[in-house]
């Protein structure tokens, strides 16, 4: 690596954790003040579930900010490419740079690769660490709010695997009981219903949550999760790309599905679309401006997102755009313009 990629990726990193720090501090205030109004109640909560209120509230943000983190990932990375950008510009290191034979798309390469190695990371905080925390996030953000107990009550009908149809009265997040369960089974295995007054999801499975005898055999041959159940309580965007797959093989008719499994592999590529987008507008060395990276960073942003957010909820409906343009096309039409904002870069 040669000193001037060391030099470029320093500054990049030290640009990078300002604009991190800055972002998530911003959140953690806005949130804070915003919750002011249920503050009382939540530290009733806490205190009700064995946390002191400042236990509870530090638990509840180490839970939230990696949600935040992966969030606001691609304005970040953007921000603080852009940043340390204007600062060689601002300190006129772009002219020497330029004497020497060093090209604009030169010293873009590090802060491209640089930024594209943190989005891989965040893209693998939202598959592997997100999952794994939302029910305890959920948990924490029904606690803060006061209530006693998490229930979902309008639950969509869900297919079983072998066309059975399941109907739940009244399924329990926290516990993980469902209530009033009917399996509906098909014509061709006799037709007919097993009902389940309540049922419990642990290590092995279903296992019966009350007395009430009935066949565990054919509910578990559905292939039930509390996942399939849940999902209508937390949402989808929590969900890993093994789970989402999962997911689509039990509903094929659901756009949305499809779309949030491939905006996972869009992701980091949306990074990097970004940085395209943004280094050629400031990497010049009459531009001098202090402001000039945080006020493109976030037209560009916001131009993005806003593209990306109409395209995917199209895309998520399926009846307009088809899912998998819905979350590819932002990419595409983005990224032709960087790509072509690139090439064009002066030298």
């Amino acid at each position: 690596m040669k000193r001037i990629d060391r030099y470029i990726l320093g500054s990049f990193v030290v640009a990078w954790l300002v604009s991190f720090v800055f972002f998530t501090g911003m959140y953690l205030v806005i949130h804070f003040f915003n919750k002011m109004g249920d503050l009382a109640e939540a530290s009733a909560s806490f205190e009700s579930a064995g946390w002191s209120p400042f236990q509870g509230l530090c638990l509840y943000y180490a839970l939230n900010l990696p949600f935040v983190m992966v969030q606001t990932a691609p304005y970040t990375v953007l921000m603080g490419a852009m940043w340390a950008a204007q600062q060689m510009a601002t300190r006129n290191e772009l002219v020497p740079v330029l004497i020497a034979g060093i090209s604009f798309r030169r010293l873009a390469v590090p802060l491209l690769l640089a930024g594209f190695a943190l989005a891989l990371l965040f893209a693998g905080v939202r598959e592997a660490v997100l999952p794994s925390i939302a029910a305890e996030r959920h948990k924490l953000e029904r606690i803060y709010k006061g209530k006693d107990r998490d229930v979902i009550k309008r639950i969509r009908q869900i297919p079983g695997r072998s066309g059975e149809t399941i109907h739940i009265r009244e399924y329990d997040v926290a516990n993980r009981i469902a209530y009033d369960v009917n399996v509906l089974l098909p014509g061709g295995r006799g037709g007919g219903r097993v009902r389940y007054s309540a049922v419990r999801w642990g290590d092995n499975g279903w296992q019966q949550a009350d007395d009430e005898p009935a066949p565990m055999e054919v509910l578990r041959a559905t292939g039930l999760r509390p996942s399939d159940i849940d999902i209508e309580s937390r949402g989808l965007l929590v969900l890993g790309v093994g789970e989402l797959r999962r997911l689509i093989e039990r509903y094929p008719d659901r756009s949305d599905l499809r779309l949030l499994m491939h905006a996972h592999f869009a992701y980091p590529l949306g990074v990097v679309v970004l940085l395209l987008l943004g280094l050629p507008l400031v990497l010049k060395a009459t531009r001098r401006t202090p402001f000039v990276a945080a006020g493109v960073s976030l037209l560009l942003s916001v131009a993005f997102f806003a593209t990306q957010t109409v395209l995917q909820d199209l895309g998520g409906r399926g009846e307009i755009l088809n899912p998998v343009l819905g979350a590819w096309l932002p990419i595409i039409l983005f990224g032709a313009i960087g790509l072509l904002l690139f090439e064009t870069m002066g030298t």
